[in-house]
């Protein structure tokens, strides 16, 4: 799965919390978020980070 795809398939839960509250916890901005969202958005990871901690999802590596 792409960076990309995976950045926006963590947004399908913002549903849950809204925008504001998002970008509140996670320590972004409304408008990186929706410009990371955008089709031509290539969100940093540091925003990446900060959605999915705000969102209680952990990351855990695996061998390729």
């Amino acid at each position: 799965m792409s960076h990309f795809r995976a950045f926006r398939s963590c947004f399908r839960e913002t549903r849950t919390i809204g925008m504001t509250q998002l970008a509140a916890q996670s320590g972004v901005t409304r408008e990186a978020l929706y410009k990371a969202l955008s089709p031509t958005g290539d969100p940093r990871l540091s925003t990446f980070l900060g959605v999915i901690k705000a969102l209680g999802i952990k990351l855990t590596p695996h061998a390729a």
